[in-house]
């Protein structure tokens, strides 16, 4: 399968708009930054269309997040 017009939104805590990212690189960017800054991802939205136009979309839910071995907790977990 080939994929096409891949996008990504990274969607944190508190914030109403999420980053918009096109790039797997770029996400892994953003979510090392956000671990340091402390800011908890709430989820994350992959979205791109295959050969056939057929959109394909994924949500990953996070309730923690470990990036360059330091851990981010969903607020309200222990």
């Amino acid at each position: 399968m080939q994929i096409k017009n891949p996008k990504c939104e990274v969607y944190f805590y508190g914030k109403n708009k999420p980053s918009t990212v096109f790039d797997l690189k770029d996400v892994i960017s953003i979510l090392v930054k956000s671990a340091e800054k402390k800011k908890n991802v709430e989820f994350v939205k992959l979205h791109c269309y295959d050969e056939q136009k057929r959109k394909i979309s994924c949500r990953l839910d996070f309730g923690s997040i470990t990036v360059s071995g330091k851990s981010t907790r969903k607020r309200g977990r222990p």
